[in-house]
């Protein structure tokens, strides 16, 4: 299997490194490395990049800014046989660094931002975790597929549905992780606030314990998730602990559930509607007698009432 680091990469990681140690007092590798960058500049001008990346490769290796991979790596061992190349690149930003499997399943790519080289324990937990992502992929029993049919949807939904897909993902990865005795990229609690932040409509007792059995689930599949991030009742009913209509009655306000008034799935649930106007709500009963506030509404529907109540005033 052959690891190869982009020279955008090795560059500004040796750079961050140099400056590091000057900062310190400059010791034996700096002035070294500052003596054969000086040479390169007597190369001829067509030669030098290709010099530069043979210097900057060359004291990423001294500096051990490879071991990192070397290390997480030895833990996958399924690699072995199926991947053939690692090409590590440069990510500008750290929301831009992921790992990814390409078409014909023998490559992995990483996108890697330089400071992270630098937070030696979170960088390996990082590591850990997005090539426990490919490792899936690669499991026949996981089932991954590229292409899934999502329905006649808007991208916005679209984007929900992706965002809880990795949600569930992540933590069904993390628990194994945690189970295996090593460190996750996330903490727990802080990955339980983020599947809140998505799941803000399911009460939080029964949200934990979604998540806690997703977090402790030994197997689950690719189609699995897929129907859980689709339609959440699917992850309420299958983890769900309680009698039909507890479920029921806490699904109503679901992301992507059916406003019980027009009818359009919303992923904007009203909050707090009995603070609204009275008013308001004696019209929405008004006009729709068997309505009442467990059921909520999507935001452009209290919009609209309110708006015709101020347009009553005038």
């Amino acid at each position: 299997m052959e690891i190869l680091y982009d020279r955008m990469l090795t560059e500004d990681v040796v750079f961050l490194e140099i400056k590091r140690r000057e900062v310190i007092g400059r010791d034996a590798v700096v002035r070294k490395y500052y003596e054969e960058h000086k040479e390169v500049y007597e190369k001829q001008e067509e030669f030098r990049e290709k010099f530069f990346e043979r210097l900057h490769k060359k004291f990423f290796l001294k500096f051990g800014f490879d071991k990192p991979l070397l290390n997480i790596l030895s833990e996958f061992k399924e690699f072995k046989e199926r991947i053939r190349t690692i090409i590590a690149f440069k990510a500008l930003t750290s929301s831009q660094e992921e790992a990814s499997l390409n078409s014909d399943s023998d490559k992995i790519g990483l996108r890697l931002h330089p400071e992270h080289f630098f937070n030696h324990k979170h960088f390996e937990a990082f590591l850990r975790h997005e090539l426990k992502h490919i490792s899936d992929m690669l499991d026949e029993g996981f089932g991954y597929k590229r292409r899934n049919k999502l329905g006649n949807l808007s991208p916005a939904q679209e984007n929900v549905i992706r965002s809880r897909y990795k949600m569930i993902w992540d933590i069904f990865i993390d628990g194994r992780i945690s189970r295996e005795g090593e460190e996750t990229v996330v903490a727990r609690e802080e990955r339980f606030r983020e599947f809140e932040e998505l799941y803000r409509t399911i009460p939080r007792p029964r949200l934990f314990t979604i998540f806690e059995s997703v977090w402790n689930a030994e197997k689950i599949t690719h189609n699995e998730i897929l129907e859980m991030a689709k339609d959440a009742k699917v992850m309420t009913r299958r983890y769900s602990r309680g009698d039909e209509k507890e479920l029921k009655e806490e699904e109503v306000m679901l992301p992507g559930a059916l406003c019980p008034l027009c009818r359009f799935p919303t992923f904007n649930w009203t909050k707090n509607l009995h603070e609204e106007e009275e008013a308001v709500l004696v019209a929405i009963k008004a006009d729709y007698p068997w309505w009442d506030l467990r059921q909520g509404l999507c935001e452009r529907c209290l919009e609209v009432y309110k708006l015709r109540g101020e347009w009553l005033r005038v």
